[in-house]
């Protein structure tokens, strides 16, 4: 049996043992061990591959779905130069690549290489996106395929939260039988700036297939704010874009002011003339559209004469109805026929993607609302209220009938010259409402798709 001095000895010497094994392993965990960490490139703490999965910022190989190219394409921008477009999605909800190299090679038809372009882009999570390389030199040689691959390895992480909210209106495609071009607004919804944004725009006719790209940069974009952008080619799209996909909302604006009688009395000319070419429209245009008609002199129909709808009959009864107001001076209020067709346009709701149009005739300049130390406040209200209606996407044509009219002013009223008409003679009316009904089924069939996108640094 031991005694009770030797269980005393042995007690003393586990607690020196012991204390001098603590000593030594904090030593060893001081001088020698290395925690895990996600760049030590070995697999330990949680990770599920080498530096990769768990709480590592890298996700692992096997963690993240490669990108989808649903279509590579080159597009002609003048002879000899070239546009290189990928449309890419990234399916990860919460991973992004932020440095992604890539190569886009172009092919003919007898499989020889005409051009090479490389770059890098970063890859945001889940989101569809256009890679873009422009002024591809092919100075002989047609291209007849184009060939493009990200570089492996695809370096993904997870998404840091720290890309700015962008998003984009008013999109909107004019000139397409000239040198088209592309406005449009892109708005900033974060609580910081957006800086080094560039942005990639698609045209695509009736079937979805890319007529034109093209790409503009924006230095920055403060917080909360928007910033307006254009695009242009310097010749017109390959393909017809003249196919009435998307349907339109049309608002008549209409001038009843005592002018419209001073050709003839009985019937009003040119009123008359001009009701019937408003009628002329009115069968140019598709089952899909809406339209409704606001007349004006001093004032402007408060409701509209007709309200948007798709019974043309209707419509048509109200136009044959328009007459000038006898009593009284009746002033040309082009402004207010502005407004009340904006508000009609902007209250009846309708699904994203429909047009949104005016079309406004005159055959005099405005001469009201009146301000006693301003002779020029009824074209500023007009130009207000025209500013007012483009802000919201609405294209305005204007029509300006006879030798009174102020063609300058219209034009600026007008969303653009090209939206501007000037009628000398109201016998050739139909053939210009005519003419703009084409133009809006030329502007509103194809699909603008903009991407903005922060550029790798």
């Amino acid at each position: 049996m031991v005694s009770w001095s030797t269980r005393r000895k042995i007690g003393y010497l586990a607690i020196v043992f012991g204390t001098l094994f603590v000593i030594v392993f904090s030593i060893f965990l001081i001088w020698y061990y290395e925690p895990p960490t996600c760049f030590d490139r070995r697999k330990n703490g949680d990770e599920t591959g080498v530096d990769c999965g768990g709480t590592c910022a890298l996700l692992c190989s096997a963690e993240a779905i490669k990108p989808i190219v649903f279509w590579q394409r080159v597009f002609k921008v003048s002879p000899g130069i070239y546009n290189a477009v990928a449309y890419v999605q990234n399916s990860n909800v919460s991973s992004e690549v932020l440095r992604a190299a890539y190569i886009f090679e172009v092919y003919d038809s007898k499989g020889v290489l005409l051009v090479k372009r490389e770059g890098l882009i970063r890859i945001p999570p889940n989101k569809k996106f256009a890679v873009f390389e422009g002024g591809l030199s092919i100075p002989s040689g047609t291209p007849a395929r184009t060939v493009f691959q990200f570089k492996e390895p695809l370096v993904w992480q997870k998404s840091l939260g720290t890309q700015p909210d962008l998003s984009v209106k008013n999109a909107r495609l004019s000139r397409q039988d000239s040198n088209p071009r592309v406005d449009a607004i892109v708005q900033n919804r974060s609580l910081f700036d957006a800086r080094s944004v560039g942005a990639v725009v698609i045209v695509s006719d009736e079937k979805g297939n890319a007529l034109g790209v093209s790409k503009t940069f924006i230095d920055s974009i403060p917080r909360s704010s928007e910033a307006s952008i254009v695009f242009t080619w310097p010749e017109a799209f390959e393909a017809e874009t003249g196919f009435c996909k998307r349907p339109a909302d049309i608002m008549l604006a209409i001038d009843r002011s005592g002018s419209m009688d001073d050709d003839a009395a009985t019937p009003p000319q040119p009123l008359t003339d001009v009701k019937n070419a408003a009628l002329v429209f009115v069968d140019e245009l598709t089952e899909d559209d809406r339209a409704g008609l606001v007349s004006f002199g001093t004032t402007a129909t408060n409701p509209p004469d007709t309200r948007l709808t798709t019974d043309f009959s209707t419509l048509k009864d109200s136009i044959k109805k328009i007459g000038i107001v006898l009593n009284g001076d009746q002033n040309t209020n082009i402004g207010e026929g502005i407004l009340r067709a904006r508000e009609e346009l902007q209250n009846i709701f309708r699904e994203d993607g429909v047009g949104k149009v005016i079309v406004l005739l005159t055959d005099g300049i405005p001469t009201h609302p009146q301000k006693s130390d301003d002779d020029l406040y009824p074209e500023k209200y007009a130009g207000f209220e025209a500013a007012a209606a483009k802000r919201d996407g609405i294209d305005i044509f204007t029509i300006g009938l006879g030798s009174r009219v102020n063609n300058d002013f219209l034009k600026q009223v007008s969303s653009g010259a090209d939206f501007h008409f000037n009628a000398v003679d109201s016998k050739n009316l139909a053939s210009v409402y005519k003419q703009i009904a084409n133009e809006i089924c030329k502007k509103g069939p194809v699909v603008i798709e903009i991407i903005p996108l922060v550029e790798t640094r």
